[in-house]
């Protein structure tokens, strides 16, 4: 792993600056931490996408909000970020297990916590950036990271792999290069897969990209596709479960009588 960047969110100023005091004993040269107060100022940063953070410190009350709903608003777009809570108290207990945080620390915050917690997010980090896959083209091996790619196109056996700024040319079959990616990739139509951490929406008229590129849906794959989304961010109740499905088949049945 490379340079790391850590971003670091509580609304009381002095326990922000212990913890970054703290933090700075375990960090490497060239390793950078951003302290927010304000969780809108840090969702922007993210938002921005230049370079994600390697982990997240989050306090559990940050005044009108907590640390859980904004948690839950980070994932809903980067669902591979370790997060971290610090609090006085674990409440919400069964929100936070849905959440999937790499530690708990709770206030006030001794060094031999704090660097316990680094290491599970340095692992989380490492594990993910570790996913990656090898493809032949010409005689030659590359080695892909997984997070790199956004999205898989298929024409005529050739498969193109799409990522911000590269992209990677082979020659197979999309049912072989489904088998290699991890279960964050979506088959949506029989020549397109994306990486759903990319996903911006999904509708039935096509997936958009945070990129802004549109990827198409087939009426075969669509309701499955649909379901696996949900269920990658979401843990929904049956009920809620059924509830999607009924008002989906409602739409689609306007789409088609219109």
């Amino acid at each position: 792993m490379g340079a790391r960047r850590v971003l670091v969110c509580d609304g009381n100023e002095k326990a922000l600056e212990e913890l970054t005091g703290m933090m700075e004993a375990y960090l490497s040269t060239g390793d950078e931490i951003m302290t927010f107060q304000e969780p809108e100022e840090m969702l922007m940063e993210i938002k921005k996408g230049e370079e994600l953070p390697t982990v997240i410190f989050l306090d559990m009350e940050l005044g009108k909000t907590s640390g859980l709903e904004v948690a839950g608003k980070i994932l809903e777009r980067h669902h591979e970020i370790p997060i971290i809570f610090t609090g006085n108290i674990l409440a919400d207990i069964s929100r936070i297990f849905a959440v999937n945080p790499v530690y708990f620390l709770k206030k006030p915050i001794c060094s031999e916590q704090l660097w316990e917690a680094l290491k599970k997010g340095w692992e989380r980090a490492q594990e993910l950036e570790n996913k990656s896959i090898v493809l032949a083209n010409r005689g030659i091996l590359y080695r892909v990271k997984c997070g790199s790619i956004h999205y898989a196109e298929s024409s005529k056996r050739v498969i193109t792999l799409m990522g911000d700024r590269e992209k990677w040319t082979v020659y197979m079959k999309m049912d072989e290069l489904e088998k290699l990616l991890p279960e964050n990739f979506l088959r949506c139509h029989k020549s397109y897969m994306v990486n759903m951490n990319q996903i911006a929406s999904f509708a039935a008229e096509g997936i958009i990209l945070e990129s802004g590129r549109k990827i198409p849906v087939s009426r075969a794959k669509y309701q499955e596709a649909r379901k696996r989304f949900w269920e990658y961010f979401n843990e929904l109740s049956p009920k809620e479960q059924r509830d999607e499905e009924e008002e989906e088949n409602t739409g689609e049945d306007n789409r088609i009588n219109g």
